[in-house]
């Protein structure tokens, strides 16, 4: 491994490690209306089941730092549309972050590995070809979720350039 990739793999992961700082901070309250949101925009649909996510989008000018965000639920169960997690990633927006809040398949939907960090993986190259239309900086982009969300967020680091994840 080069030392330049290592510098950029550390760079990654401090700027992971940022973004979950800040959003520690952040409380459960609804966030508000004053964001822009894309709701249910198609990614794939591996054996017929729908694979969607929802662009958060800051006010202001950008270009704004990214997140992918998955929710948890033990692979079995969870959405990108539970109140809770529309809440928390909308308070994340509000601090300045386009969010991108995904699916992924659940394991009575064939969501059994390595197809669940497939799927994380269609998110956040989808994320990046679009960082452009949604006023992303492309090279502050970075992953997160809660309990299961958050392996897949970790998976994404720990499998780049390994072609049976792709």
């Amino acid at each position: 491994m080069k030392i330049e990739t290592k510098r950029s793999f550390y760079s990654r992961t401090l700027f992971a490690v940022a973004i979950a700082v800040v959003v520690t901070c952040l409380n459960g309250a609804a966030y508000s209306a004053g964001l822009k949101v894309e709701k249910n925009i198609l990614l794939d649909t591996p054996g017929g089941v729908t694979i969607a996510g929802d662009v958060y989008i800051p006010q202001g000018k950008g270009p704004f730092p990214g997140v992918v965000f998955f929710h948890g639920g033990g692979f079995v169960g969870g959405s990108k549309d539970d109140a809770a997690i529309v809440s928390y990633v909308g308070k994340v927006a509000e601090k300045g972050y386009v969010v991108f809040n995904a699916n992924y398949r659940l394991l009575l939907e064939n969501g059994l590995f390595p197809n669940n960090v497939k799927d994380a993986k269609c998110a956040l190259s989808w994320f990046r070809s679009n960082a452009t239309r949604y006023g992303v900086d492309p090279k502050r982009i970075g992953a997160m979720g809660e309990s299961a969300g958050a392996y897949l967020a970790a998976m994404l680091a720990v499998t780049q350039n390994m072609k049976d994840f792709q």
